[in-house]
């Protein structure tokens, strides 16, 4: 999944860009040892350190679909994973690589206008702007203001609880800041652009392929197999 991913956003990625892969568990530990990536990356392992070494005994999130609790803690560290940058003075772009990107990502940020935090809707029918309900943590630009460093910090305290993913505290804190202090300020995509899994049919000219809303390693190939951006190989 990696790989695919990377054949398709290496064309957007600059120089002046930092790719950093977070591997989860041990066996993604090592397999991006050895990985062939042809764009030179950092490895992090899951407790955000830039060494080469084994993460701990028995950690893996490959049999942890959507709604188990190894799927809580996997989201659960992706706050803490961007506040660390952001506290080094870092402007990060997080994508999860179930992903095919078809554009160039960072026109559409530019596009958007000067804000703080960039994001996408995740909800069926584009409603997350007016609601603070269903935004989408799987893709962020977020700029290293205090402001936005302060609220990921709020996101990151979060118990994910039994709602089981960092989206729904993501969304919590992000309403709880819009309906108090109004600091964070934050622009969302275009919905036809960055559409979820669910609507990718509708907007056949979509700028980012993003095969959510399935469950299975298997589903999520064939989502990107039958949007024809799928370049690695068998499940």
């Amino acid at each position: 999944m990696l790989q695919n991913w990377h054949h398709y956003a290496k064309q957007f990625l600059s120089s002046n860009d930092q790719l950093v892969v977070v591997a989860e568990s041990s066996n993604a530990l090592n397999q991006l040892n050895s990985s062939f990536l042809s764009t030179p990356f950092v490895l992090m392992d899951a407790s955000g350190n830039f060494q080469r070494l084994s993460v701990a005994p028995g950690l893996s999130f490959f049999q942890a679909p959507f709604g188990s609790n190894g799927f809580a803690r996997l989201t659960g560290r992706r706050p803490h994973h961007i506040l660390g940058f952001l506290q080094q003075g870092c402007t990060v772009l997080y994508s999860d690589i179930d992903t095919a990107w078809t554009h160039n990502i960072f026109e559409d940020i530019a596009a958007s206008g000067r804000h703080a935090l960039y994001l996408t809707d995740d909800s069926r029918n584009n409603v997350s702007h007016s609601t603070f309900h269903s935004f989408c943590t799987c893709l962020l630009y977020v700029q290293p203001t205090p402001e936005i460093t302060r609220f990921v910090q709020e996101w990151a305290a979060l118990p994910v609880g039994q709602h089981g993913n960092d989206q729904y505290t993501f969304n919590r804190a992000l309403a709880a800041d819009h309906n108090t202090t109004h600091s964070v300020d934050f622009a969302q995509l275009p919905f036809d652009k960055f559409p979820p899994g669910c609507r990718a049919k509708d907007f056949p000219m979509a700028h980012v392929l993003h095969a959510n809303w399935r469950i299975g390693l298997e589903k999520k190939i064939g989502f990107l197999q039958a949007h024809g951006f799928w370049h690695g190989g068998s499940p």
